[in-house]
């Protein structure tokens, strides 16, 4: 299972660490954001903003959403996450990982 073996093989998944999922509401995103919910982990979701993507993050116990409908997301990672964020999953591909280091 991808999203496992990146946590736990690459990423060395602890219940200290804070994981950022881009494309969150995804089959890959979802899977990896209850696999870090079971380890501990703190979870921030990125998916695009709509009711159905909030209740389903919610319920996966994603700690919070993001609108991805343009602009930077350094700012609401900087809110939701001040401590940092120690691993990302992204099964989006797109400029995101681009912000990242800015954070």
């Amino acid at each position: 299972m991808p999203p496992y073996s990146a946590l736990y093989d690459a990423g060395s998944l602890s219940s200290d660490d804070t994981v950022l999922v881009l494309g969150a509401t995804g089959t890959v995103g979802l899977i990896a954001a209850l696999v870090a919910k079971s380890a501990g982990a703190q979870m921030l979701g990125l998916a695009r903003d709509s009711q159905k993507n909030r209740d389903l993050l919610n319920q996966a116990g994603i700690r919070a959403i993001f609108d991805d409908g343009g602009g930077s997301v350094t700012s609401q990672l900087k809110e939701a996450a001040p401590q940092g964020i120690t691993l990302v999953i992204d099964s989006l591909w797109g400029s995101y990982p681009d912000d990242l280091p800015a954070y």
